[in-house]
């Protein structure tokens, strides 16, 4: 596998992309997962898709807050395991 652990990297657009979005609003941050196994693949993916129905969380990708700050609401806002 290229990585030991599961990766995650979050790019803020300087300009939102017309992405054909379901929501038809265009798309501002765009979220790279990379992962060693199919199963941690669909365990981060999981925890991402539960992330991103949460409106703080999709509001601190919109302001573009500092990554510290939504890894940190990330940990907050995450159920526990």
């Amino acid at each position: 596998s290229c990585v030991a652990a599961p990766l995650v990297l979050l790019a803020t657009l300087a300009q939102p992309v017309d992405w054909r979005s379901l929501d038809g609003r265009a798309v501002h941050t765009v979220i790279l997962l990379i992962s060693p196994t199919p199963q941690q693949h669909l365990q981060v993916l999981s925890r991402l898709a539960f992330l991103l129905r949460e409106p703080r969380f999709v509001a601190a990708l919109e302001q573009q807050l500092a990554a510290a700050a939504i890894s940190d609401l990330a940990a907050e806002l995450e159920p526990p395991a």
